[in-house]
């Protein structure tokens, strides 16, 4: 599973921003490009420039890779010192790698490079740019980060308590009276039902998400 920073061309367990796996084009509106400051998520880390994802779950991370601005007439806008900081929660957050990203070539055969390998489980990541090669604005054309994730397909006869931001999966079935508390997302995903029993409860501003198939589809 890839998890990218834009999604235009989806294929089977991945999503790429282009239609081309590996290279990137050399439009100057495909990506991220910041030319004012604003404060960071991170409040240690003040105003700059920055962007943040949220993966909606928590996800072990690997490898990333990273493809730099890539407009021929403003590579020097490509980031060049980034630091990587990972959360749980998006509020408390740990620095888990810092990056110096090259210069893009400005053509259509451009690759990218790896970045570092993450090593860590994360709902959110957030990419500090310190500097870039001299330009103007803060850019970057596209993020992947790969994703390793063993999906334990259990069934739940009795599924009580806070049941978190969390994925729940099962062979068969799912039977639950728990919690579901403000501002969380649940997603039961279950082969043959998925059943909400007395006590059940979903407090306001929450989303229940219930999907009938196969543990591992």
């Amino acid at each position: 599973m890839k998890v990218l920073l834009t999604f235009l061309c989806v294929l089977p367990m991945m999503a790429y921003a282009q239609c081309d796996l590996d290279n990137h084009n050399t439009s100057k509106s495909s990506g991220w490009i910041s030319c004012e400051t604003a404060q960071n998520p991170n409040s240690s880390r003040g105003n700059g420039h920055w962007i943040m994802y949220d993966f909606t779950w928590e996800y072990m991370l690997e490898q990333m890779h990273v493809w730099n601005h890539n407009h021929p007439e403003s590579l020097n806008d490509g980031i060049r010192d980034i630091v990587i900081d990972i959360s749980l929660d998006g509020v408390n957050w740990t620095q888990t790698a810092t990056m110096m990203v090259p210069q893009a070539s400005g053509t259509s055969s451009y690759a990218g490079v790896d970045g570092p390998m993450l090593n860590t489980r994360a709902r959110y990541v957030l990419i500090t740019a310190l500097n870039n090669h001299g330009g103007n604005c803060m850019a970057m054309s596209e993020l992947r980060i790969g994703v390793a994730d063993e999906i334990d397909c259990l069934n739940y006869d009795d599924l009580a308590g806070d049941l978190g931001h969390k994925k729940y999966y099962a062979d068969d079935y799912i039977n639950t009276n728990g919690i579901v508390k403000s501002n969380n997302i649940v997603h039961f995903q279950a082969h043959e039902e998925v059943n909400m029993t007395e006590g059940f409860v979903a407090e306001d501003d929450t989303e229940l998400l219930i999907t009938i198939k196969p543990c591992n589809n």
